[in-house]
């Protein structure tokens, strides 16, 4: 048992929150936008009195803006239990597995690796600044991470490294957050919506170049856009490379349009750009609070080869259903059960599904997690059918 089992633990459940992020994240450099940055991050905004310094073990490096998928699934489940009325902590304890698929990551042993690794940044990434703090006319130190537990499997010999033996993939791992993250989400008015894509953003920029758009795009204004001279992105990006090769990648964004909900324009007077970020309406929005998306299911289709990640999310919701241990079904068992289902709608990348007995009554409802791999897409992105195995 981890230490930090010794004190109030939040309990992070398998359902997907929408995604919440930091607002001071959003708009100030906090986070590497390259991997394996070792330089610290120093910025200053004189005229809002804002100092912010980052700094890295030169082995590890600092926490970068991927890193931070990680705070925004703690975020958004913390939110989520505040919005109803549930008891929370900044101890929170969570399936890595859940995590990754929350963060649209894979979940080989690898990808679990990976997830070690991030941690370890961002418990080792030192934070000074005085945002939030500026009217007390002082600095807070902090870590993204406060401490962490991460079990690990043991092979019957005594690990001698934090490097021997892998993570243990099925027992929870627990994490705490600096009282700095985690007053702010409390205030709730210092979390902004994101949307699900976001996660989808490969480049550091693009991620960056997003948050600053849905931190500073007014939502509510007639003309949803906003302005900024190139050289003050560069600044408050953070970003190590020089002006004249950030400003190509912010060309290329604005070329590409790759951004959830906003599009890219640049303009130029003489030898100045201007970088207009903007709320286009041809693009998908975020998903309404209290408005999931709800598509009605159709036809069951039956592969003999299917992903093996429609079997998982299979056994996951059919041993909620059926109150019985998880276990690895058979392609017989599936069919079999599935057959006895109701898929009532889809909410997100989750099901709720109906179990009835042989003469129809019914058995529960519940809701299953993370159901994307077992459902079918028609051209336009919608599920109109059921991936489980079978001839």
């Amino acid at each position: 048992m981890s230490e930090l089992a010794q004190i109030d633990m939040f309990e992070v459940s398998g359902v997907e929150p929408p995604l919440r992020d930091f607002k001071d994240v959003m708009e100030f450099p906090f986070l590497a936008l390259q991997k394996g940055r070792r330089k610290p991050i120093i910025y200053q905004d004189e005229e809002k009195n804002i100092e912010i310094e980052i700094h890295g073990k030169q082995d590890v490096g600092i926490a970068t803006i991927w890193d931070w998928d990680l705070l925004i699934y703690a975020t958004a489940h913390l939110n989520e239990a505040i919005e109803k009325g549930l008891k929370t902590s900044p101890n929170i304890r969570f399936a890595p597995y859940d995590a990754l698929r929350y963060m649209r990551k894979g979940t080989s042993g690898q990808d679990y690796r990976d997830l070690v690794n991030v941690i370890r940044r961002l418990k080792t990434t030192e934070v000074t600044t005085s945002v939030r703090y500026d009217d007390h006319g002082g600095e807070l130190g902090f870590n993204w991470i406060q401490q962490y537990w991460i079990p690990k499997k043991y092979s019957g010999i005594r690990l001698t490294s934090l490097k021997d033996g892998d993570p243990d993939t099925r027992r929870p791992w627990e994490i705490t957050l600096p009282q700095w993250l985690y007053n702010g989400i409390l205030k709730r008015r210092e979390i902004l919506a994101v949307h699900p894509d976001y996660f989808d953003l490969k480049g550091g920029i693009e991620r960056w170049l997003y948050r600053i758009a849905r931190k500073a795009v007014p939502d509510k204004a007639e003309v949803k856009a906003i302005n900024f001279h190139m050289e003050t992105l560069h600044e408050r990006s953070g970003s190590s490379r020089p002006l004249r090769m950030f400003a190509h990648d912010i060309r290329k964004i604005a070329e590409a349009q790759p951004l959830p909900e906003y599009g890219v324009a640049i303009s130029k007077t003489g030898k100045h750009e201007s970088v207009t970020l903007y709320r286009d309406q041809a693009k998908p929005g975020r998903p309404r609070r209290g408005m999931p998306n709800v598509v009605p299911m159709g036809k069951i289709e039956r592969l003999k080869e299917p992903p093996r990640e429609a079997a998982f999310a299979w056994e996951r919701a059919l041993a909620a259903l059926f109150g019985m241990p998880r276990k690895r079904l058979s392609n017989r068992e599936i069919t079999a059960m599935v057959g006895f289902l109701e898929i009532l709608r889809i909410e997100g990348r989750n099901a709720v599904l109906r179990a009835s007995d042989g003469d129809g009554d019914e058995i529960r409802d519940v809701l299953a997690v993370d159901m994307a791999e077992a459902f079918r897409l028609s051209s336009d992105g919608r599920i109109d059918g059921v991936i489980i195995e079978g001839a």
